[in-house]
């Protein structure tokens, strides 16, 4: 087992704008990544429903290939979100029904 848990190990589309992330410690949850969109003066300002199920896994967590370059999200940030945590206490639109905890 990689010695940080929230390395992203596994990205998996799950049809629309959820994304399946297996972390390094076996940890499973779904992602409704719909909270990405519409988000003008962001690095997401770009993207679209369509983009969402292209997303792979780059150097340990979730990211795309845009024509700007490579986006990605933060894995911890992500893995906290399986435990219903938002780091900092602000995720700008994420919420806990967003993250759907599969097995720990």
């Amino acid at each position: 087992m990689n010695s940080i848990p929230w390395t992203v190990t596994a990205v998996e589309p799950r049809g629309g704008t959820v994304v399946r992330l297996t972390f390094a410690d076996d940890t499973v949850a779904d992602f409704d990544l719909a909270y990405l969109l519409n988000r003008p003066d962001t690095v997401f300002a770009a993207f679209t429903a369509d983009m969402i199920p292209a997303a792979q896994l780059v150097d340990g967590t979730v990211a795309w290939e845009t024509p700007s370059g490579t986006v990605d999200l933060a894995a911890d940030a992500l893995y906290d979100h399986t435990r219903g945590v938002c780091p900092g206490g602000t995720c700008e639109g994420w919420e806990p029904s967003m993250t759907r905890l599969v097995h720990e």
